[in-house]
């Protein structure tokens, strides 16, 4: 007859079997309670494996967030510099034209341009620079949007940029090249000009640089004369003083250990220079120039070569406005300039006439008489000396006087070509324009 176990007997099983050893003993040895191995076992290859990965991720997770910030830091950066492209070329297209298309960008003066045209308009300039805070401050704003929007379409934008900035410079070479080339055909224009210029202009050129042979200097006058002129706080002797430091160093090393000391010594050095004075002959060609280029003296000579250097000085100056206005980076002025100057060139002869006029009429306190004179009867113990400049209606007379103990050269002929420096004393009872002579040379 069979029996059946109860159910608290079974149970009893089933927990002596959970508790069994799941390895069963080797043979020949007797079964006992062992551990089943651990998953860890080995020096932890599971957890270094899972740190390895740990690791890798965030690499891969520091590159791509490294990857996305240069990417748009790019989409940022050729979006401005399209705004800054396609403004620039419709506000300056001739910079800009000059920029791209004439190698402007190997020329440093074009990159000075823009401060000087900042501080040529100010408002302007600030008025920009408001706005480009303002447009900042708004994209600031949005930014969940603009990165959103930059990260959804940004190499589509990309293009887009680099597109509207090419058609942008192909626009401005097609409607500023012809304007470029007459801009060049003015350059070459002025230049000839000049050329034109300087040679009329040594026709008949009464040349003042040294050195000059001077037969007469009155020493006297010339001091007086110096002495209004030039500043009284002359360096004469300059004493400086020049710092000099010397140094010693002294060491000693004895066993692997070392000692050392230095000193400093300073020390001044005294220069003094001394200034020499200037010869009568010097300082008497310092202030026939100076006196010439600050109009405080009169070159007379004949009427038609005053006139053409008085002239051509006006024309050169003319010109030289000329020039700066084509060669404006920023705003070339081509027409209305050209103009308005060409009027004034056509005056000038115009204008040096009625000032040649107005010398010869009412002449200055100092003169320099570059004719050919002729010799007349002595007045008192001065020599007189004649010379004379064809005018409308009549002849104008020159009368220089000079000292008797004057040695000047041997005259060929009835006239002798001389350069006289001297006082406008008023006229003669003729009319005849009277020179007292400070330097013959």
């Amino acid at each position: 007859m069979e029996t059946t176990g109860t159910p608290g007997a079974e149970d009893e099983e089933g927990k002596a079997a959970e508790k069994a050893p799941l390895v069963a003993a080797l043979p020949g040895e007797p079964a006992k309670d062992r551990e089943p191995p651990r998953l860890d076992s080995g020096g932890g290859a599971a957890e270094n494996s899972e740190r390895k990965l740990s690791e890798a991720g965030k690499i891969t997770h520091i590159v791509f967030g490294a990857w996305i910030v240069l990417w748009r830091a790019a989409i940022m950066l050729t979006w401005a510099t399209a705004v800054y492209v396609v403004v620039g070329c419709i506000r300056y297209p001739t910079w800009w034209y000059s920029f791209i298309w004439r190698r402007g960008w190997s020329h440093p003066r074009n990159y000075l341009a823009v401060v000087q045209e900042m501080n040529r308009v100010p408002l302007q300039a600030a008025f920009t620079l408001l706005l480009a805070c303002a447009g900042f401050i708004f994209l600031y704003r949005r930014r969940r949007r603009l990165l959103a929007f930059m990260d959804e379409h940004g190499g589509i934008s990309i293009l887009v940029a680099v597109v509207a900035m090419g058609v942008t410079a192909l626009l401005v070479n097609a409607s500023k090249k012809r304007e470029w080339e007459l801009l060049e055909m003015g350059k070459k224009v002025v230049d000839l000009a000049e050329v034109s210029i300087d040679l009329m202009a040594s026709v008949g050129h009464v040349s003042l640089d040294p050195p000059l042979a001077f037969y007469y200097i009155d020493q006297k006058a010339v001091d007086g004369l110096v002495a209004q002129l030039e500043p009284d706080l002359v360096e004469k002797t300059r004493i400086e003083k020049q710092a000099q430091k010397a140094a010693a160093k002294v060491s000693v090393g004895v066993g692997g250990s070392s000692a050392s000391a230095e000193r400093n010594t300073n020390t001044d050095a005294t220069s003094q220079f001394e200034r020499t004075a200037a010869s009568p002959e010097r300082r008497t060609a310092q202030l026939i120039h100076y006196c010439l280029e600050q109009k405080r003296a009169a070159l007379i000579q004949g009427r038609l070569p005053m006139i053409m250097d008085i002239g051509m000085r006006d024309l050169r100056r003319r010109l030289g406005v000329v020039r700066a206005a084509l060669e404006d980076p920023i705003d070339p002025v081509l027409e209305s300039e050209m103009e308005r100057q060409h009027e004034e060139i056509r005056n000038a002869m115009k204008k040096a006439e009625q000032e040649v006029d107005d010398i010869l009429s009412s002449p200055p306190d100092l003169l320099v008489v570059a004719l050919s004179l002729a010799r007349r009867e002595a007045i008192g113990t001065d020599r007189r000396f004649e010379g004379f400049i064809e005018s409308d209606p009549r002849k104008i007379t020159i009368d220089v006087f000079l000292p008797e103990a004057a040695e000047l050269p041997a005259a060929s002929g009835k006239f002798i070509d001389l350069r006289v420096f001297g006082r406008f004393t008023g006229r003669s009872a003729s009319g005849a324009i009277v020179v007292k002579a400070i330097a013959v040379f």
